[in-house]
């Protein structure tokens, strides 16, 4: 049996090694699964996360291969790693690997003839500097990946001493600061516009997705059975709040600013509930969050009995609860389907994502 919060933690950290090896000021002295193997070890991470670290590739150098795994977390993380990178997109140039090159904007690749590019500052994400958040035609500073580096370090050490290093949001919320500026591969074949915390929660999700279905399944978590992408693996669920524009622009009264601002954040609120409500039950991290906001949410969930019933008891609960505050002015509409890996189908992903949404919006009437 897989535990969830383990893969999730070894998904996420199974590229750590690429900003410690930037950021080392020798890059090529070594690959970014033994830089971030021997970081994990040192923090006291369990075999299972470090040996995920170390093994998530087919292709490397002896000791650092998938086939070597002793752990069956680290043949789904390998696998959910194959399912995440299948979105970059390939951008003709040059060949190999540039460790100094910084995280391109998408647009950048938006319209045709330009030969502009505008990539972000190297930093923490969450800065005090607004103007950290726009991308600029500047190249990376020097020595900025060792600076970033040094900072994550010391905030991972940190956060040990606090006793919560295996705490997945806690780890994830130090991968969002540190990792959201830095581009997740520096391939030069590669338009480097996905970022290295995007690619490892992206990894992490579909990393529970997969432990959690072959949990259900019992069928033994070999290499054949974790690369099968026509299992069943994943639930899509869709909420969206119906009644939204009346339930907030409707407010004649005096103060009704006031009211419009507290009713915007009551739907936030509640948003979130169904969120936290929905993980909890399914025994899912947040690392399997898509999107939440703007009165509606997008989850990825392993294809279990136990989320569906989680989604079906939460949407049960909560428009009871709706109905007796507000009668049939507002209500949440859920959907869910089960999807295939599409990392092989990248052109019918959007269709097949679109699906669960039809629902939501025909309740609205839209």
């Amino acid at each position: 049996m897989f535990d969830l919060g383990e893969v999730a933690l070894a998904a996420m950290l199974h590229d750590v090694g690429k900003l410690l090896q930037r950021g080392s000021g020798m890059p090529r002295s070594g690959t970014h699964a033994k830089f971030g193997e021997l970081f994990l070890t040192r923090l006291g991470y369990s075999d299972a996360v470090c040996e995920a670290a170390l093994k998530h590739h087919g292709r490397a150098r002896a000791g650092q291969r998938v086939s070597e795994a002793e752990h069956p977390s680290t043949l789904v993380v390998y696998e959910a790693d194959n399912l995440a990178s299948s979105l970059r997109r390939d951008d003709p140039g040059e060949a190999g690997f540039d460790p100094e090159a910084s995280l391109n904007s998408i647009f950048n690749f938006v319209g045709q003839g330009s030969t502009r590019r505008h990539s972000y500052r190297l930093g923490e994400y969450g800065g005090a500097s607004i103007g950290s958040y726009f991308p600029v035609e500047e190249k990376a500073e020097p020595h900025a990946y060792r600076r970033l580096k040094d900072e994550m370090v010391s905030a991972f050490e940190k956060l040990g001493e606090l006793g919560a290093s295996t705490d997945v949001n806690s780890v994830m919320s130090l991968l969002e600061r540190y990792g959201s500026f830095v581009r997740s591969t520096t391939g030069r074949a590669d338009t480097g516009d996905i970022s290295l915390f995007d690619h490892s929660r992206a990894t992490a999700a579909i990393a529970v997705c997969m432990a959690g279905h072959i949990n259900e399944t019992n069928n033994e978590p070999i290499l054949s059975e974790v690369k099968d992408k026509d299992a069943p693996r994943y639930l899509f669920v869709w909420g969206d709040f119906s009644g939204v524009q009346s339930f907030i622009y409707t407010i004649t009264s005096k103060g009704a600013l006031r009211m419009l601002r507290a009713r915007s954040f009551f739907l936030e609120l509640v948003a979130e509930h169904a969120v936290a409500e929905i993980l909890r039950s399914s025994g899912v991290p947040r690392t399997n969050v898509i999107y939440v906001g703007g009165g509606g949410f997008q989850l990825l969930l392993p294809n279990t009995e136990k989320s569906k019933e989680a989604v079906e008891t939460v949407e049960r609960k909560l428009n009871d609860t709706l109905e007796k505050q507000f009668g049939h002015d507002l209500y949440l509409a859920l959907a869910k389907m089960p999807c295939r890996s599409l990392g092989h189908r990248r052109r019918r992903a959007g269709g097949e994502f679109e699906k669960p949404r039809q629902r939501p919006l025909r309740e609205k009437g839209t």
